[in-house]
Order: structure tokens, then sequence, then C-alpha cells
């Protein structure tokens, strides 16, 4: 005999009344197994959430509460979680997670994000005067986190796909030094007495084109002096440790950057 609630209406399977009047919808997730409970008040009301809860399973989505209450943040965590990247670009990410995203779209909840929220933030990141390259950097952080939410069951669509746009101030051309200029710069550094000690530094970046953190990087092991060529394999590197900041023994920043450079 079918169940009835204290109005004498039929009630569906997994449907129950409780004694204080209330409605339950009980139902399996069946992406994680585990058993889930949702309430409503009035019985019209409990069949709109089971119709948006049948719904999200057909699609393959997680309907457990648990996973519906994940934050933008936890998210974040998750996604940082499954990259294999290198400690200092780990950090570097985290840190600008924590400057601009953490307090302010990190503690809406995944299910809830908009597409508006993004826009939103990017257009008052514009109206601070931010670079689009940084806004870029966010977008970068933003958009796979939630291409994870996707691809893990919790949203249909990725609200932050495609909301990149031009937001921010375009970045200024880098202009290199012109061998004039070059010259005119180490004839100053060797004729001054605070800077001249840097002389030798500055003729080894400028002759083998190296970055500052590969330059101080070098060892006498990285010098061939028979075959006259530098090997550039690694970089030093100034962050934030497990230690406080201090000098870091570093990869070059892309495969690239390894090489071999003719005296």
């Amino acid at each position: 005999m079918a169940r009835k609630d204290n109005k004498g209406r039929n009630l569906k399977t997994g449907e129950y009344q409780r004694p204080d009047g209330r409605y339950e919808y009980r139902y399996k997730d069946e992406i994680t197994g585990k058993r889930n409970s949702v309430y409503a008040a009035d019985l019209a009301s409990l069949r709109e959430m089971e119709k948006r809860i049948n719904k999200d399973m057909d699609d393959l989505l997680i309907t457990d509460a648990s996973v519906k209450k994940l934050t933008v943040n936890t998210l974040f965590e998750r996604y940082m979680a499954t990259k294999n990247i290198k400690e200092r670009t780990k950090k570097n990410y985290i840190r600008m997670w924590d400057y601009r995203i953490r307090n302010t779209l990190g503690n809406i909840r995944v299910v809830d994000f908009k597409t508006s929220h993004v826009r939103t933030f990017f257009s008052a990141l514009s109206d601070e005067g931010l670079a689009h390259s940084t806004i870029k950097g966010l977008y970068g952080l933003l958009n796979p986190s939630f291409e994870l939410a996707v691809e893990d069951g919790i949203i249909r669509k990725n609200p932050v796909t495609g909301t990149l746009g031009d937001y921010g101030a375009p970045a200024k051309e880098k202009e290199a030094l012109t061998l004039e200029q070059q010259e005119k710069l180490l004839k100053f550094v060797e004729q001054s007495n605070v800077y001249k000690p840097h002389l030798p530094m500055m003729q080894v970046m400028f002759g083998a084109c190296l970055r500052v953190s590969e330059t101080i990087g070098l060892t006498w092991s990285d010098v061939d002096m028979k075959n006259r060529e530098i090997h550039v394999g690694g970089q030093l590197v100034y962050y934030e440790g497990d230690e406080g900041y201090c000098f870091h023994d570093s990869e070059t920043k892309t495969d690239a950057g390894i090489r071999d450079i003719p005296m």
C-alpha cells in the first residue's frame, strides 16, 4: 500500500513526511554511492528538488551534499594538488590566489558561481589599473580550476571560459638596449666607484644574453674554458621557502633555457 502524507496524498519512492510536518526525499548518489536526504516545507517544493536531483544524476553530476558545499578556494586547492609544477611556480600561484581571489571569489560555492561573478571581478581589477597580463594570470588559475570541476561532475559548464576579453591595461612594449646604449652603460659602471665591482657580471650578462638569475647561478663547473662555452642549466632565485625568504638553486624557467653559449 502506498504511503500517504497527512493530507492523504500518495508519496513516491524515497519521499517521507517527518513528524514535524516537513517533507524528506532520500536517495543514493549514483556516482559516490552515498545516501543523501533533502528537505522541504511542502510536497510541491520537495518534488521540484527531486527534479533537479534527477536531472543532475541523468547528466552524471555528483549530487552529494558535501560536494555542493565545495567553495572556489577548496576547488583551487584540489586543482593545485593535480599539478606537477616547480615549487617556486606553485608558490607564486598560491601567492596570486591569496592576494586577489581568496577573500573575493574564493568563498563562493562552486555550484553557485556564475559568469557574472568573474566578469565583475575582472572589471573591478581593470578599474584598479591592473595590467591585462596580470588579469590573464588570474584567469589562468580560475579557468582550469573550474574545468576540473566539470571533469569531476560537480558542474555542467565552466563559467570562466571565454571571460578574459580585453580587461586590464595593455602591456607596454619592451625595448632592448641598443649597442650604443650598452656601451655607454658599461662605461658608466666602469668609471663608478659604487658600481664598478659589478662590471664583470654585467659584461657576462650582455655578452652571453643571460638573465640575472642565470648569471648569479653560474658556477665554475658551468664554464668550459677548453671548448670556450658557458653551460646554462639552472638559476639562483630568491623566494619564500620553508625557512623563510632565501636564495634557492632552481631549474631554468623553461626547458629552452638549458643551453650552451659560446664565449
